[in-house]
């Protein structure tokens, strides 16, 4: 988590282009972790990796939308997140009785960054 505290403290940095030439790793290391859906990575961890990508939408677009081979990856893994989560939510539904309707933080997260 220490690197992308680093990575938050760049997005809050005043210093005009300091995230610029760095944006294609910030992006890759963010949905790297972001796609991890296995037990070594906390899912509070896959959030502040999509809280950050989501970030970078708002605050760079117009680095986003210069440099567009980030998108593609960027959309694709969104929608990877979105749909494995869902399939795997609604295979535990189907084990419990509960009648809540709880959506996953990853997938929160994910959709917070496709807003």
């Amino acid at each position: 988590t220490n690197l992308l505290d680093f990575y938050e403290a760049l997005l809050d940095c005043e210093v005009p282009n300091s995230m610029g030439p760095h944006m294609d790793v910030i992006v890759s290391t963010c949905l790297q972790i972001a796609l991890r859906n296995d037990q070594s990575v906390m899912e509070s961890v896959r959030y502040n990796a999509l809280s950050i990508l989501a970030e970078i939408c708002r605050q760079k677009k117009k680095v986003l939308l210069r440099n567009t081979t980030n998108l593609t990856p960027m959309i694709q893994a969104l929608l990877q997140i979105i749909s494995s989560t869902a399939i795997d939510a609604s295979a535990a539904k189907d084990d419990d009785d509960d009648d809540e309707e709880e959506e996953p933080v990853v997938v929160a997260g994910a959709n917070h960054v496709l807003e």
